[in-house]
This record gives structure tokens, sequence and C-alpha cells, in this order.
């Protein structure tokens, strides 16, 4: 009888641990192109489908800083966003490296870790790490929620350059 009740304990012990390790499992999510995030930091890598040439960031939907990149393209980014201080205030500070480029944008009057004047919630937004781009394509996005409805947001995207053959512009063009 002992050797029947420790028979039924063992298997339960490991019905529970595979009940456990399952659900583990199926409670993790993708991270896409997250690295790692702390407190209000959040890095990012990324590949891209095509070299990268442009870069910038929008903020309420408006472009605030845009940058082309010359010389050494990369398909194959870092981003840090960080809150950070300056003379103008307390905003958000980008950091890129695309290729042997070190990039930044900032806009000292975006927020990014709690406000005590805005009741909302944060929400962030990653891509895949895998990142197709033609054109615009967000990379890293950060919206203040206040009762459903977004009342700032700030976008990082990306574009690609755009590569044409000879035979390509030929063709597009009128004949006469």
């Amino acid at each position: 009888m002992r050797g029947a009740g420790m028979i039924v304990a063992t298997v339960s012990v490991v019905l529970c641990c595979i009940a456990t390790y399952g659900t583990e499992k199926a409670d993790k999510t993708d991270p896409g192109s997250l690295v790692a995030k702390i407190n209000w930091v959040a890095v990012q890598e990324l590949t891209a489908n095509a070299p990268i040439d442009h870069y910038r960031l929008l903020v309420d939907g408006k472009v605030k800083d845009e940058n082309r990149i010359y010389g050494d393209h990369s398909s194959h980014p870092y981003l840090a966003a960080v809150p950070g201080t300056s003379p103008l205030g307390n905003g958000a500070y980008i950091h890129m490296k695309i290729g042997n480029q070190n990039c930044m944008l900032t806009d000292p009057s975006f927020k990014m870790g709690p406000d005590n004047n805005m009741q909302g919630t944060i929400e962030y937004t990653y891509p895949k790490k895998e990142v197709s781009i033609d054109d615009w394509v967000t990379v890293y996005k950060m919206a203040t929620v206040q009762h459903e409805k977004t009342v700032r947001c700030l976008e990082v995207q990306i574009k690609g350059g755009q590569q044409s053959s000879a035979g390509d512009v030929l063709k597009a063009a009128p004949k006469k």
C-alpha cells in the first residue's frame, strides 16, 4: 500500500510540473526587437531588409527631427530610448547606432516618465526583430493614453534607400 501511495504522489508531482511548464511557456510573449527595458529606458536591436538612409522623430504626428545617413549605410540598427534632462526640459532622447554612425533624436518637451499633471498610462510598441522597410516604418512608439484616448505620442521611424537600377529609370521615362 505504501508503494502505491509513493507512485500516486510521484505522478501528481510530475503532472503538476508539466502543467506549470506548459503555463509558463504559454505566458511568454515574443519580445520582438526589445533587448532590455529598465524603468523608462528601452533598448532595441533590429534587422531591416534594406539599408537605412533616413531616420526621424514624430511627436503627435508632426516631424520634430529628421536626418539622412551619408556614407556607411547599414540594415542593422540599435536604438535606446532614454528620458533625459536639458535646459529646455525633461524630455525624450533617442540614441541610435546605424552602421558606424551614432544618431540622436531629441524632443525636450515629450516627458517619457510618469507625469504628475497627467493621469494616464504609458504604452510602448516594439516591432518584430526583422523589419521590412520600403517607406517610413515605425520602430519605436510611446503613447500616453488617458480614458482610452491617445493624448501624446512619440514615434521613431526609419526609411530604406531607394535602390533602382538604370533599367527601372528607363522604363519609367515617358515615350516620345
